[in-house]
């Protein structure tokens, strides 16, 4: 090997990131709500302020800005950008935030389902509450 050569293999690996699972789960709700005419929107931010150079942060927020601009923080994902799993995935749902830990894709895709499961009843209320979005003629 030598420094012309140094580079050659370099591929891209084939991996599912936490994000791609959430914003899968997230088009299908944004879509609905659309559906519906209701402003009502998850929304993923990249957290800008990171504990370390090797961890990746994101975190979930359920937006209703037609309902004096609230917002609520869902959940948070980390992960370390060499070893993606096992991730954390931490619930902001109860009373006391709830950290999960997932060893795979596989098993953070069937933690976000059942922690998104949870939330249908407050989805719900908030979609009561939200008023018809404008539209325009």
């Amino acid at each position: 090997m030598s420094i012309e050569t140094l580079w050659d293999d370099l591929q891209e690996a084939t991996i599912t990131l936490p994000i791609d699972i959430i914003e899968k789960a997230i088009k299908g709700f944004n879509k609905k709500t659309a559906d519906l005419n209701k402003n009502l929107r998850f929304e993923l931010r990249i957290n800008p302020y990171q504990t370390s150079s090797q961890i990746i942060s994101h975190s979930l927020y359920l937006n209703a800005p037609d309902l004096g601009g609230y917002s609520m923080l869902v959940l948070a994902t980390s992960y370390n950008i060499s070893d993606v799993y096992p991730c954390t995935l931490t619930s902001y749902l109860g009373a006391e935030k709830e950290i999960i830990s997932c060893d795979s894709d596989t098993n953070f895709e069937e933690e976000l389902v059942k922690l998104l499961d949870s939330m249908k009843s407050i989805v719900s209320k908030l979609l009561a509450q939200c008023p018809p979005m404008d539209l325009p003629f």
